[in-house]
């Protein structure tokens, strides 16, 4: 089996050369750019997934979230000031949100399972996929934290992606 424990950033003209940011023992794959360019959020372990942040400007990097649960497909919000993922610590995966850098709270954005999670260009949508492959959205308003409305679903068809594709576990093959 091959692994990808390398992340490299490369500038988008001719004869620029590729950097090294991350060199790690286990697999990672960067998931989301910060608005500002300042941080990469990456997921390492595939699939029992930690998220952490590497900070091009200080070349390092940081432990976001690491619980006994999985956690990947981190997607910042437009303004930074968020990191929407998905987790299944209640037994199936949902789209939730904490504020970064952090500290604070978690905040729950889809019902009955989401994954893919997607922001709108001015944050206050977020969009993504259940585990029937149905797309939804769910308004959300931060006052300051983030208040959602209940989701609603706007497509239904078959093989609907709207971010990455990931490969989803029954719920009996969870780690206990």
């Amino acid at each position: 089996s091959s692994s990808i424990d390398e992340i490299w950033v490369r500038e988008a003209h001719l004869g620029s050369e590729p950097k090294r940011l991350v060199k790690s023992s286990v697999d990672v794959g960067p998931e989301s750019w910060s608005p500002d360019g300042r941080y990469i959020a990456y997921t390492q372990n595939f699939r029992s997934g930690d998220i952490l942040i590497y900070d091009l400007e200080d070349d390092t990097t940081s432990m976001f979230l690491a619980t006994g649960a999985d956690e990947f497909q981190a997607a910042f919000s437009p303004d930074g000031n968020w990191l929407a993922y998905i987790s299944n610590v209640s037994d199936q995966y949902e789209v939730y949100v904490r504020p970064f850098p952090g500290p604070g709270g978690v905040y729950i954005a889809s019902q009955d399972g989401g994954a893919s999670p997607v922001w709108s260009a001015d944050g206050k949508t977020i969009y993504y996929q259940n585990l029937n492959d149905a797309i939804f959205s769910v308004n959300v308003t931060f006052d300051p934290d983030p208040v959602f409305d209940i989701p609603i679903g706007i497509y239904e068809g078959d093989d609907v992606r709207v971010g990455p594709v990931i490969t989803r576990s029954p719920i009996s093959e969870k780690k206990r």
